[in-house]
C-alpha cells in the first residue's frame, strides 16, 4: 500500500512538471543583437543598427524544424532542416539538411538556444562561431575585439 502511494506521489509531480514545461512549437523570427564593446555598439546604431539576416523557424510538433535566413551578405537566402529537442531552458537544433543538400562536419553540429523564463525568446550565443570563420581574415578579425557578443535572438510569433 506504501509502495503504490510514492507511485501515485512520483507519477503526479512527473505530470506536473510536464504541464508546466514550455511548449516551444510554432514560428519563431529575429535577427542577430550585439553586446558589449559600446564602441561598436555606437557605430552600428548610428548607421541605422545591426543589418543582418532575419532567421525564422519552425518548430513542427513532430520534433523537426525548417529554417530560413533572409538578408544575408551578396543577398543570399539559406534554408535548413533537421529535428529539434528541448530539455529543460534548452533547445537543441540538429540540422540534417542545407539549402536541401544532406550535411556534415561543421554544418552538422546542434546549434543550442535558450529559452527565456517566460518561454518566448530564445537566444543563442555565435561569437565564437563568428570568431572561428574569420581566423585568417585579418581585417576581419580586428572588427571583432574579445568584449564584442553577437547572439540570435529569436521571438515567437
Amino acid at each position: 500500500m506504501r509502495q503504490a502511494r510514492i507511485w501515485t506521489a512520483l507519477l503526479a509531480v512527473a505530470l506536473a512538471a510536464g504541464a508546466f514545461a514550455a511548449d516551444v512549437t510554432g514560428k519563431w523570427s529575429g535577427k542577430i543583437e550585439i553586446e558589449g564593446n559600446p564602441e561598436i555598439k555606437a557605430k552600428v546604431k548610428a548607421q541605422g543598427g545591426m543589418q543582418g539576416p532575419t532567421i525564422t523557424i519552425d518548430l513542427k510538433s513532430d520534433k523537426t524544424y525548417k529554417a530560413d535566413q533572409t538578408g544575408m551578405p551578396g543577398g543570399k537566402a539559406m534554408a535548413s532542416e533537421g529535428k529539434w529537442s528541448v530539455s529543460g531552458s534548452t533547445v537543441t537544433l540538429t540540422p540534417t539538411k542545407r539549402d536541401g543538400k544532406a550535411v556534415s562536419g561543421e554544418a552538422a553540429k546542434p546549434k543550442v538556444y535558450t529559452l527565456s523564463k517566460d518561454g518566448k525568446t530564445l537566444t543563442m550565443d555565435i561569437s565564437g562561431m563568428v570568431r572561428a570563420q574569420v581566423k585568417g581574415n585579418d581585417k576581419a578579425k580586428a572588427a571583432m575585439p574579445a568584449d564584442l557578443k553577437l547572439k540570435v535572438v529569436l521571438h515567437k510569433a
